[in-house]
């Protein structure tokens, strides 16, 4: 059986699992965090989210090492961190775990990639103290280390881990770009029959200097942010298509009706700076 606080035996086991052992700068990160039940009975307990697990970070420097810029000894402080979520998400949700049926989860993370380096994630699950009603119980996962590598960035982001708008567009036009091309390739087939034909180029089917394009960060029914992308075809009459392009991954998600001035209002506002990550560095330099 696990070990927590002051050595007390825990009723659960808690373990992280990362996508990867390397990552990209800007790249999204999936941590999968699994609890296990080692009793011989079902328990319940709270379930996994972003507010009963507690996710944290630091650099990962050897132990009795100079922190950079600190004038200290001993590794950086632990930063908590946050992962992707809907403010929509019941939280408070019971979930009941049988012995041998592990509860896991995942979480994506958009600001774990935001520096080059060597770092550690590490997690804290808290469930009531049945001892101590007006206290909680913390079960440690085993921290993970990872890096941060590579002189290709995966994804441009604002501080607070959302994808810029300038990517999302540039994305949506790549996409455009390939569906016009496929719409252009399909009719020159038809038209040529059994001849060989060869694919029509995307500056062939639509001049990409010339489109205008706009964008706005929107919340769909599930809680989640998405940002819509208008791109105006050269050429009056030229019919305004639209793309929704996911801002935690990066992925063009699919077409969609254009947006209208009027849309502008319920808009989401993109912060400037991030509320995790500045007062993250700080504390890593010892400011």
């Amino acid at each position: 059986m696990a070990e927590g606080e002051a050595g007390l035996a825990q009723p659960l086991t808690l373990t992280l699992e990362m996508s990867a052992l390397h990552y990209a700068p800007g790249q999204a990160v999936v941590v999968t965090a699994r609890l296990a039940n080692p009793q011989a009975a079902p328990q319940v307990f709270p379930s996994l989210n972003h507010v009963s697990l507690k996710f944290s970070v630091r650099p990962n420097h050897k132990a009795g090492a100079a922190a950079p810029s600190a004038g200290r000894r001993g590794p950086p402080p632990m930063v908590e961190i946050e992962p992707v979520y809907s403010e929509l998400e019941k939280t408070g949700q019971p979930a009941t775990l049988a012995p041998g049926a592990p509860l896991a989860r995942s979480f994506v993370f958009t600001t774990l990639a935001m520096e080059r380096g060597d770092f550690i994630l590490q997690a804290v699950y808290e469930i009531p103290d049945e001892a101590h009603p007006d206290r909680t119980r913390r079960i440690y996962a085993r921290p993970v280390p990872f890096t941060i590598q590579g002189s290709k960035i995966a994804a441009h982001r604002y501080l607070n881990g959302l994808l810029i708008r300038e990517d999302a567009i540039a994305r949506a036009l790549a996409r455009d770009d390939g569906a016009t091309t496929a719409a252009a390739s399909a009719v020159v087939a038809v038209l040529a029959g059994d001849r060989p034909t060869t694919a029509a180029s995307p500056a062939a089917a639509s001049s990409p200097g010339a489109r205008q394009t706009d964008a706005i960060l929107v919340r769909d029914d599930r809680g989640f942010l998405n940002w819509w992308v208008n791109i105006q075809p050269p050429g009056a009459p030229a019919p305004v298509r639209a793309w929704l392009v996911d801002p935690y991954f990066g992925k063009v998600w699919s077409q969609a009706r254009p947006f209208s001035p009027d849309q502008f209002r319920s808009r989401v506002q993109v912060p400037e700076k991030s509320r995790i990550f500045n007062p993250l560095r700080d504390r890593w330099k010892g400011k």
